[in-house]
């Protein structure tokens, strides 16, 4: 596992709580690609049981963008984020190999 000061630069993690409850962001893994406009458009990375998909209509991106938005507005900020690992990786010992 690489340490949290080492992605500070290139990652913000934010926990979402168990007492956030269901989101629908749970019903399934996606990723929102923000793609240069010079390049493209924007796209949805969806992984599901019966395969993958890549979306790109404003429609989809729009459901996508108000999917993870939920999920960010239930999660913890980073830095209280960063608190709750580093207290479960006190409370496990540290770093397991």
């Amino acid at each position: 596992m690489v340490p949290l000061p080492a992605l500070v630069d290139t990652v913000t993690v934010h926990v979402v709580p168990h007492e956030a409850g269901i989101l629908r962001a749970h019903a399934g893994q996606f990723v929102l690609l923000d793609i240069p406009t010079e390049l493209g458009s924007d796209i949805v990375f969806v992984e599901g049981h019966a395969g993958d998909s890549y979306l790109d209509s404003d429609a989809d991106l729009a459901l996508y963008q108000e999917v993870f938005a939920d999920a960010l507005a239930s999660a913890l900020s980073p830095r209280a984020s960063a608190e709750l690992i580093g207290g479960y990786r006190a409370v496990l010992g540290g770093e397991r190999g």
